[in-house]
């Protein structure tokens, strides 16, 4: 059974339940998909309380393939929860690819380097200074979640 590419958190959540079932486990989806939906309505909760959130890039390498997130992904639905505010979550699509000029403008607080193959490794630390990063926090990870 092929799972369709979540676009939002609550997908994320759909998928849980329909992998249980596949695997005849109901209850134990319904279960863990019930606790993944009130830990993110706590979280949700917390983060409306906060006075202001931190501008996040998300920086996502596909191989040589650049691009972020926009508002029409599980992954901007991931930042919010988490706190921060996607630098291009006004904007209505998934994934995109990163226009520098607009980068620029954006001014992120903070960026989330996603590089996910060592067929293409990413210079992080020339990325970091072409970019003027120096003093932004940068998380680097390389893992990956597969939905096949």
């Amino acid at each position: 059974m092929v799972l369709p590419m979540p676009v939002t958190f609550e997908a994320i959540v759909d998928n849980v339940r329909q992998a249980a079932a596949l695997a005849g486990e109901t209850a134990a989806g319904q279960a863990l998909a019930q606790r993944m939906a009130d830990e993110a309505a706590l979280l949700r909760a917390t983060v409306r309380a906060r006075v202001r959130r931190p501008r996040l890039f998300v920086d996502l390498w596909f191989g040589r393939h650049e691009r972020t997130t926009g508002g029409l992904s599980f992954v901007h639905d991931l930042v919010e929860l988490a706190g921060a505010e996607n630098v291009f979550g006004a904007r209505g699509d998934g994934y995109c690819e990163v226009d520098p000029a607009e980068l620029q403008t954006a001014k992120p607080e903070a960026v989330l380097i996603f590089t996910e193959e060592d067929d293409h490794p990413v210079d992080v630390p020339a990325l970091v200074r072409e970019r003027g990063w120096e003093r932004l926090p940068v998380v680097v990870s390389d893992i990956c979640l597969l939905y096949t």
